[in-house]
């Protein structure tokens, strides 16, 4: 007996049937992107939270460290404080450190889609300088006396500088990977890059400064004076070398 020909419909779909298993295909591509896409955006969130903590931990973790007078009248209390000026003089720059990083960090992942690139490691390595800076800021005041101001001195504002670099590469990778949200301002992104490398190249050359003595610190102060002169000329370079974004597959974690 002679096999029966198959009908198109029994070997694949025909007509109206091949339309809806596209449609069925596609919502499904589409249902997994945008779930991908969620759940990248979700991963960069939880950075931010996750670095937002941190930095508060740093913050309160510097005030813990005030020394706090004992009993006494008010003018030895007064005199007390006086004595230990250096430690409450330490705590409002280490304090006005960790605010100008969290600022710059603020700016920008507040526009960050999803990670990739090296941004993670440069967070972790971010974070880890930043938690530091409560044992850096007691260890700066610590006796002049004991001839190791240098060393002191160096390991604070050496931490401070590699701090604003590792902020200026994580701004690189996400610019080079294409890690930023659609209408990201590119100025205050550039801004924030700007004002990491003018505090890390301050905080370096400060470092062979500290051969004239303990109060070399002040010339951190002076951070504002090159970002005014020298700021709009960085940020523009910034943003005439700012990397190109490859295709989302070149993406790496």
């Amino acid at each position: 007996m002679l096999d029966e020909p198959q009908s198109p419909s029994a070997s694949q779909p025909t007509g109206a049937a091949a339309p809806a298993v596209d449609a069925a295909t596609r919502a499904e591509a589409e249902e997994i992107r945008l779930t991908r896409v969620e759940v990248e955006f979700a991963a960069a969130e939880r950075l931010t939270f996750f670095s937002d903590a941190v930095i508060a931990i740093a913050i309160t973790l510097l005030a813990l460290e005030l020394p706090v007078p004992q009993r006494g009248t008010s003018a030895e209390v007064l005199s007390w404080m006086y004595d230990r000026k250096m430690e409450y003089i330490a705590f409002f720059i280490s304090f006005a450190v960790i605010g100008a990083h969290w600022m710059s960090h603020h700016a920008v992942f507040r526009w960050v889609r999803q990670l990739g690139g090296r941004v993670l490691r440069y967070n972790m390595l971010w974070l880890m300088i930043t938690v530091l800076l409560p044992y850096l800021t007691k260890l700066l005041t610590q006796s002049e006396d004991d001839g190791a101001f240098l060393v002191r001195f160096g390991l604070y504002a050496l931490a401070q500088a590699v701090s604003g670099l590792l902020f200026a590469l994580m701004v690189r990778d996400m610019w080079k990977y294409g890690l930023f949200r659609p209408g990201v301002p590119t100025k205050a992104i550039d801004g924030a890059q700007m004002r990491s490398l003018m505090m890390a190249g301050v905080f370096a050359i400060s470092i062979p400064i500290a051969l004239l003595g303990q109060w070399s610190f002040l010339v951190w102060l002076a951070i504002p004076v090159p970002m005014r002169l020298l700021g709009d000329r960085l940020r523009r370079w910034l943003g005439t070398h700012r990397p190109s974004s490859p295709t989302p597959e070149t993406n790496v974690m």
